[in-house]
């Protein structure tokens, strides 16, 4: 059962894109940190993730995880943990909180 969700990006720079996110779009901010933040968006949470940037961290995997390439990505909260490819090669992650 699914108990929660949230999308993940990627961004270069977390006090631009918090900004942007609170005042250009009007989210409020929920968590807030250099590098993990998330808003509220309806009944999904939006996270923000900074960059690495140091590129030698990005994967070069052939079938790479979306966490290890830093695309954006979908997480579903569960009541145990994964992360899943859908049958088009599209990455997101089951999880369950233990907050």
């Amino acid at each position: 059962m699914i108990s929660g969700s949230m999308v993940i990006h990627y961004v270069d720079d977390m006090d631009q894109a918090l900004t942007f996110y609170r005042n250009a779009i009007g989210l409020t901010i929920t968590t807030e940190s250099p590098g993990w933040s998330t808003l509220k968006v309806t009944d999904t949470e939006l996270a923000l993730h900074t960059r690495p940037e140091d590129e030698s961290e990005v994967s070069t995997a052939e079938i790479a995880h979306p966490f290890d390439t830093f695309a954006t990505t979908l997480v579903l909260t569960v009541d145990d943990m994964g992360l899943v490819n859908d049958p088009s090669g599209n990455g997101f992650q089951v999880n369950q909180y233990v907050g």
